[in-house]
């Protein structure tokens, strides 16, 4: 056999003339090409026979190795598929990241990537991969590729995006050339990255920073979705574990469309194992899987979903358990998540990883025989997906138990989906009517609970159901429902006490207080009932009248006579005289006396009073009067008796009745 003379290729070569006109070139010593093995000459097998029979059967064992291809990698152990990170140790060609968004794979005997939108069906990017990178992430918008800290010329983050303006490709500056990227993520508009620094880097699709926070832990692992980000690391002072040790991890909820931070607090793990995927359903549900198969989601966060009362941090639930169903039918790769459900790939029972098809099985080229095995299965996005409901570990609870799962299952769906929907966390209008239609669900399933339970006579937890799955805002109409079905099937004491607790509702929705409170507590939490009360007066009682004048307060003077008419004249008014004017003038006083004889008799003199000292601040200060100056009067003055004029004659039959008569003091 002939040897050979140069490198064999084992790939297309990608040309100018591509569609991806942004990749970078090669290096100056040219691509690493796996060489092919160099079969022996027959002078050389010549000389290795006369050196005896041992050596000739080590150089035998020796072609053998080099002519069985390596094998490719196999899920054992706490195997991973955590995207965005370094896939672990294999040969041949590996998915770097496969979602519901598309996939990545890596052929690096061929030196290439394949990028996969799902949106866009039937078209793929071929991208020459002449760096060296090991992670990647893709989402609906972008995909973003990173090569670690021991590839060629450094580590480098490069982002494409799915729909290209003026240039398709953006490299993502590094804070120094000795900091490596440890893990990537891609969003709807943003791509973020973890590095050795301990630095969590977020960057908007064209590559411009948008945000540098510290992490006080090793990176372990990103995912995206939308505006959420999800960053898990090792908590404060924790090392890499130990095999049997648990790993204490910390996670970051973070909306980086308002740059907040949503939720954190420790990432829960099965003992013992180890974080296997990190992800979000469609929904916008946070998910993780540990390699003991164990599904956790983080349903919303503060009061509702089990967290702190003024929020910023929830509790993860195990909604499904896979280790059960990976014993019959091997590692489930899993790949989406979305409606209650999660999306797996079944591997099969020799737990090999899954691989990508090659190019010739979608255009018939004749490549070279990829080192896998020709029965190993292909993946890759549009293979069949195997779906597996979400399902709560309640154990074996009454005949009603899968209802009763369901119901707890969806009402916590709905505590999260109206956090969604409260945030503007859904993009489209489409999204956000579903969501919105999700979050006023799981009522249904509850009062069906309820139903069974009162036909098995179940009262008690008939009520529970009604108590803690029912009510709530707006439930006013479905616990008369419930009050309407107990009456019927006969369960008056039932039916007394969701009335009861139908009172409770509209009196915290009235309120405004949450729903759950005590009476006592319903009625410190109302507004007080308002009582008119009659406002103390301004002034005391003679506050600026003279002081001899009469003392009787505006108001009874008011109340005691008519209201005098503007038109009256002048004539008609009757002034009353000082004691001290009738001892100066007591013709004066014989005179008026022959006329009161005529006319009918005043009212008498009210007595003085002595002067009130009033607590009012804002009380008026009567200032003290000089010889005969008489204090102002309003109605007087501007009826023109600001000056003394004697009263003109006037016949008694001018003279209006007493109780016409104006009476003014002065």
């Amino acid at each position: 056999m002939p040897a050979v003379d140069g490198p064999v290729n084992g790939g297309l070569e990608c040309t100018e003339d591509e569609p991806d006109d942004d990749f970078c070139p090669p290096p100056a010593g040219g691509a690493k090409v796996p060489q092919a093995p160099i079969a022996p000459t027959s002078g050389d097998s010549a000389v290795k026979s006369s050196q005896g029979g041992e050596e000739k059967e080590d150089s035998t064992a020796e072609l053998k190795l080099e002519d069985s291809p390596p094998p490719p990698a196999t899920l054992d152990a706490h195997w991973h598929q955590l995207e965005g990170v370094p896939r672990p140790p294999g040969i041949g060609p590996r998915y770097l990241a496969w979602s519901g968004h598309g996939h990545i794979a890596m052929f690096p005997e061929q030196g290439r990537l394949e990028v996969k939108y799902a949106a866009h069906e039937g078209k793929q990017e071929q991208i020459r991969d002449s760096i060296g990178f090991n992670m990647a992430a893709i989402s609906g918008g972008a995909c973003c590729l990173a090569a670690g800290e021991g590839a060629e010329g450094g580590s480098q983050l490069t982002i494409r995006p799915a729909e290209r303006w003026e240039k398709a490709v953006f490299q993502a500056s590094l804070g120094s050339a000795g900091e490596a990227v440890e893990a990537v993520a891609c969003g709807e508009t943003f791509a973020a990255a973890l590095t050795s620094r301990r630095l969590l880097r977020v960057y908007g699709l064209s590559g411009l920073p948008i945000g540098v926070i510290s992490t006080p832990g090793r990176s372990v692992a990103l995912a995206a979705r939308g505006q959420h980000l999800l960053v898990a690391i090792g908590a404060s002072g924790s090392n890499q574990p130990k095999d049997g040790e648990d790993d204490a991890l910390e996670y970051w909820l973070l909306d980086v469309h308002s740059k907040a931070q949503r939720s954190a607090g420790r990432l829960p793990l099965s003992p013992g194992s180890r974080l296997r995927w990190l992800g979000f359903s469609a929904e916008l549900v946070p998910l993780t899987i540990d390699t003991l198969g164990v599904v956790r989601a983080l349903f919303g966060t503060g009061p509702g979903s089990w967290g702190p009362a003024s929020g910023n941090a929830g509790e993860w639930t195990v909604v499904l358990q896979l280790a059960e169903e990976e014993a019959k039918v091997g590692p489930l790769w899993t790949i989406d998540a979305k409606n209650g459900a999660l999306f797996c790939a079944e591997v099969g029972t020799d737990a090999i990883e899954p691989q990508p098809a090659e190019i010739a099985d979608a255009i018939g080229l004749a490549l070279p025989e990829s080192s896998a095995k020709s029965d190993t299965k292909r993946f890759g996005h549009g293979a069949c997906l195997r779906e597996l409901k979400w399902q709560l570990p309640l154990g074996p609870f009454f005949s009603c138990g899968a209802v009763a799962e369901t119901v707890l299952r969806e009402s916590l769906l709905s505590r999260h989906m109206e956090e969604m929907v409260a945030i503007g966390a859904f993009s489209t209008p489409e999204e956000q009517a579903r969501a919105t239609l999700s979050a006023t669900g799981g009522k249904s399933a509850a009062l069906k609970l309820y139903a069974e339970l009162v036909k098995g006579d179940e009262v008690e937890r008939a009520l529970d159901v009604a108590r803690h799955f029912v009510a709530g805002a707006g439930a006013s109409k479905m616990l008369s429902f419930a009050q309407q079905f107990a009456e019927k099937a006969g369960k008056h004491k039932l039916a007394d006490q969701i009335s009861t607790l139908s009172r409770v509702v509209v009196a915290s929705a009235t309120s405004g207080s949450p729903f759950g409170a005590t009476a006592a507590k319903l009625q410190t939490a109302t507004v007080p009932k308002v009582v008119q009360r009659e406002a103390a007066p301004l002034f005391e009682p003679g506050e600026g009248e003279e002081e001899n004048g009469p003392r009787t307060p505006a108001s009874s003077r008011l109340a005691a006579s008519p209201a005098m008419s503007l038109m009256t004249p002048p004539s008609s008014i009757v002034e009353e005289s000082k004691p001290e004017e009738s001892r100066e003038a007591p013709t004066q006083v014989a005179a008026i006396a022959s006329v009161a004889t005529d006319a009918p008799p005043l009212e008498p003199a009210v007595p003085a009073q002595a002067p009130v000292i009033s607590n009012n601040p804002f009380a008026r200060k009567a200032k003290p009067l000089k010889g005969n100056e008489r204090a102002p009067h309003l109605l007087r003055d501007a009826l023109g008796g600001g000056a003394r004029r004697p009263a003109p004659p006037v016949d008694s039959s001018s003279v209006e009745p007493a109780a016409k008569a104006a009476r003014l003091s002065s």
